[in-house]
């Protein structure tokens, strides 16, 4: 979280967030890879009522499962039920 000062005192009491929680739907197509040979998940997955495709491309030589178990020991993929969130950054969408 980041808040906006000027002189020491915050210009704005709203944090700024670099990220948006995005709910994950379901897969949007089947898997694919890059052509370095990253692996891609594309997932639907919805903001505001919105619909976007979410794209996560693992790093090279790593499986879905690893980064989706990155993302979830970060904090940026959590469940709640049988609902998945995912932290997206704000300058992607």
């Amino acid at each position: 979280m980041i808040v906006i000062t000027e002189g020491g005192s915050p210009l704005n009491e709203t944090p700024l967030s670099l990220t948006v929680t995005a709910t994950v739907l379901g897969l949007a197509k089947r898997p694919g890879r890059t052509r370095d040979s990253r692996l891609v998940l594309s997932l639907n997955a919805s903001i505001n009522d919105n619909t976007y495709e979410l794209n996560l491309v693992t790093k090279q030589n790593q499986t879905i499962k690893d980064t989706l178990n990155y993302l979830a020991n970060a904090g940026y993929l959590t469940k709640n039920g049988n609902t998945f969130t995912i932290q997206v950054p704000t300058y992607g969408l």
